[in-house]
């Protein structure tokens, strides 16, 4: 993992109320980089399965959203950390649509996907 995705996920926990030492984060921290690997894996099955999008595999914003989302409410992270939606009040398609280019720049489109 990126140096700013580890801070970013510290953080993450923080705000989510973890409180262990210093090595518990870090154990934690890549509990949760586990969990997301795994999760994309199981995205990207179900996109070819479902055939979402126009490329077999490639997945939307929405979707790369969508898996940092169930991760971090796993560990109890707000969904506006890394990975997720960084404006928490404002909606996920809007965000995608300001600053979509940041997230992905060549993501698949969520046609058919829900």
């Amino acid at each position: 993992m990126a140096r700013s995705t580890i801070v970013n996920l510290s953080v993450g926990l923080d705000k989510g109320g973890f409180d262990g030492t210093f090595r518990e984060k870090r154990a934690k921290i890549k509990e949760v980089g586990v969990a997301v690997a795994e999760m994309h894996a199981r995205f990207v099955e179900q996109d070819y399965v479902n055939k979402w999008g126009n490329v077999p595999g490639l997945l939307s914003r929405k979707q790369m959203a969508r898996y940092h989302h169930k991760v971090f409410k796993q560990f109890n992270i707000p969904n506006d950390f890394y990975g997720g939606t960084w404006l928490g009040p404002v909606p996920d398609a809007i965000e995608f649509k300001l600053y979509g280019n940041l997230y992905c720049h060549d993501c698949d489109t969520d046609t058919g996907y829900r």
